[in-house]
């Protein structure tokens, strides 16, 4: 597996949450090979996680959130990792 680590900051927190529940859960859930997302925020930062089943799936999206950053929030960094481990509660 493998997955897109994203850090945002935050610039209008109204339109950043509008694009996110509007725009950015539906996409990324829709995507091909989407395993599971994850969006955390912390005073005027992002930090989200999508998991993809494979690199490929992954780096499509990754270059996608790039060329399609929603108002409210300035893209600071973005990376595909590969997932070496992971844990869900039983």
């Amino acid at each position: 597996m493998h997955a897109v680590v994203v850090n945002l900051t935050i610039t209008d927190p109204r339109a950043a949450a509008q694009a996110l529940h509007e725009q950015l859960v539906p996409r990324v859930s829709r995507a091909r090979g989407f395993v599971a997302g994850f969006w955390t925020v912390k005073e005027g930062s992002a930090l989200s996680m999508f998991v993809f089943e494979i690199e490929e799936a992954a780096s499509v999206l990754m270059q996608q959130a790039e060329a399609d950053v929603p108002s409210g929030v300035v893209l600071d960094a973005i990376e595909v990792r590969e997932v070496v481990a992971h844990a869900w509660a039983p």
